[in-house]
């Protein structure tokens, strides 16, 4: 379960890499400024935002009874958002699929609002976040994936880096740094969703010599396994497309945190095939899936990764956050030989480090 760094420095050498971001991956406190929120950040957002408090005092003061639809609506805000064991993930998810049990269109109407109000709120604190500081660690961490190219025994010479974040910041660091990246899209004028521009190389017209020419896989495939800042949902063509969101007041097409993820989204489409992608991907041979800033929460996404684990030549390498996430980790996955839960706490920046030293220690 366990590793020292020779064995995870043979893993990253020899094996084809995989990436797996979650929401602590962007996350960075300097100077009392947090660059992009937690779970626990997200519902401490919504519990001060003035359109919640307000619905919640007005379900309090028309609440009668236990089976009264509105007490029943407050009894969800009082579990899952008000109490000491808050979850933002049921809370919203509770909150969609109360439509089904409420009589009254006028109140129906009024949750469906609170509802709306209450994923603005999340979506405002994600897009609003301060990148100053966690850009930095992006493009250190793209610089180190330069350097396992150059050391890598494996054919695979280009990154698949799978996120569930729906943040800019991947995007910006490659081009800072002119690293070329797939992210699904294609166009200038309109950039429209298709999934088979990931199987596209990239070709480095320098290195052409007559008919013969050498593809250069150095890019990056990005896939958003859960939308995007930039993803906006055409109604009038029906197909997902790609805007800035810098200059571009829109709503956003991502999946938020609940339980519900796929059952109320436009591009239920898109979305199977990105994770069909993950699912090809990890399941290919000789490959490892390194884990990052993600709890392993998401049950479509665990499934999958159970499904790779019966592979013999699949290896995941968790990191976790601290010492209790770290502990829980071991324990779920204490009956797989082929996991490895890194016995201390890792940021993108140490693992970053990590990999930037890989390749030195054989030169020592």
């Amino acid at each position: 379960m366990d590793c020292d760094k020779t064995k995870l420095a043979r893993i990253f050498e020899n094996t084809n890499i995989c990436f797996l971001f979650g929401a602590g991956t962007s996350v960075m406190k300097e100077k009392d400024i947090l660059s992009f929120p937690l779970m626990s950040d997200l519902i401490e957002t919504v519990r001060k935002d003035d359109n919640v408090t307000s619905f919640y005092l007005s379900l309090k003061e028309r609440s009668n009874g236990d089976s009264d639809q509105y007490c029943i609506i407050k009894s969800i805000f009082d579990k899952y958002l008000f109490s000491k064991d808050a979850n933002i993930e049921k809370f919203l998810s509770m909150l969609d699929s109360s439509e089904q049990f409420i009589v009254n269109q006028d109140f129906r109407d009024e949750v469906s609002l609170s509802c709306a109000q209450i994923k603005n709120c999340v979506r405002k604190r994600i897009s609003q976040s301060e990148t100053s500081n966690i850009l930095p660690v992006y493009k250190k961490f793209y610089k180190a994936i330069h350097h396992l190219k150059e050391i890598s025994s494996s054919e695979k010479q280009c990154a698949d880096i799978f996120t569930t974040n729906y943040d800019m910041l991947n995007e910006l660091a490659l081009e800072d740094l002119g690293i070329h990246y797939y992210s699904g899209f294609y166009g200038i004028a309109k950039r429209k969703f298709n999934l088979a521009f990931y199987d596209h190389e990239f070709v480095n017209v320098h290195k052409i010599k007559g008919a013969n020419y050498i593809v250069d896989s150095d890019h990056i495939n990005l896939y958003k396994l859960h939308g995007s800042l930039s993803w906006f949902y055409d109604t009038e063509c029906n197909e997902l497309i790609e805007i800035s969101p810098f200059n571009n007041d829109f709503e956003p097409e991502i999946i938020y945190p609940a339980s519900t993820k796929f059952q109320k989204t436009n591009s239920i489409v898109y979305y199977s095939s990105l994770m069909r992608e993950f699912s090809d991907k990890i399941c290919s041979e000789n490959t490892t899936l390194i884990v990052i800033g993600n709890s392993l929460s998401d049950e479509h996404i665990n499934k999958m990764i159970e499904n790779a684990l019966s592979i013999n030549t699949f290896t995941l390498v968790v990191f976790g956050y601290n010492e209790r996430e770290i502990e829980n980790l071991k324990e779920r996955y204490n009956r797989y030989n082929n996991v490895i839960v890194y016995p201390e706490g890792k940021t993108l920046l140490t693992l970053s480090e990590f990999i930037l030293n890989l390749g030195m220690r054989n030169n020592e």
